[in-house]
């Protein structure tokens, strides 16, 4: 099933901030990058904090246009975009962030694999341009349950994207879009998503872990919740991991 740029502003809530953004990250050092896995890093850009390893992958981009926001002042909005030599409508990116210490490798999000058309479901290809193969993924956490950041869960035959792995995500934003009298209330166009964000989650059945509240996920990542967006929506948190230090001799 397919979302397309209506639906897909349809599909989307009040505006929620994440602190890893959803924007393309390509920086000047792709040489020293490229060296370090098998083949070119078009499509991914790798930066350290403190002990963890942070890699940025595009999924490819979508195209947004000024109708997805009903109440801006649409020529004002024109004047800013060609002010900045940016077209309409604006090619927007999706991203997800690889973050890894020692041996072990989380995800944040997973691109939409089929959902949104040719231009988007390149994250496969980014891990395997990052060295790193989808069975090698033991934690995947999602933001939100919308296509764009769930939908890549999903690999061939409906078998898990990411076999090995545990899934993490809010447990307000799990309960929002398994809720039956939610669903038969929502807008027809509104309806795909829910079973987008049900059918994201199936292969992993006894290994979903719904959190609540601002909570460490993993050494480094905290949840912080962000609703609005969507009901349930997390941002995360990335931070230098303190080393636990032997007490002194005496």
């Amino acid at each position: 099933m397919n979302i397309d740029r209506r639906t897909f502003g349809i599909g989307t809530f009040s505006a929620g901030a994440l602190l890893l953004s959803p924007i393309s990250l390509f920086g000047s050092n792709a040489a020293a990058i490229a060296a370090r896995s098998p083949a070119s890093l078009a499509s991914a850009h790798r930066f350290t904090l403190g002990d963890l390893e942070i890699t940025a992958l595009s999924d490819g981009y979508l195209n947004l246009g000024l109708e997805l926001f009903p109440s801006a002042d649409t020529a004002a909005a024109e004047a800013l975009l060609a002010k900045a030599f940016l077209p309409k409508p604006l090619p927007t990116s999706v991203n997800a962030y690889l973050v890894t210490k020692g041996d072990r490798r989380v995800l944040i999000d997973t691109g939409t694999a089929s959902a949104m058309g040719p231009m988007l479901g390149h994250i496969p290809e980014a891990l395997a341009a990052a060295g790193i193969r989808p069975e090698e993924i033991d934690t995947v956490i999602i933001t939100h349950l919308h296509p764009d950041h769930a939908n890549g869960l999903v690999g061939i035959g409906g078998k898990a994207a990411f076999p090995a792995a545990e899934v993490v995500v809010a447990a307000p934003e799990f309960a929002f879009w398994h809720d039956d009298g939610i669903r038969s209330k929502a807008p027809d166009q509104m309806k795909p998503y829910f079973e987008i964000a049900r059918k994201s989650l199936v292969p992993y059945h006894g290994k979903v872990r719904k959190i609540e509240g601002e909570v460490e996920i993993a050494p480094g990542i905290r949840a912080l919740p962000a609703p609005g967006h969507t009901p349930g929506i997390s941002r995360f948190e990335l931070a230098l991991v303190t080393p636990t230090c032997c007490s002194s001799l005496t």
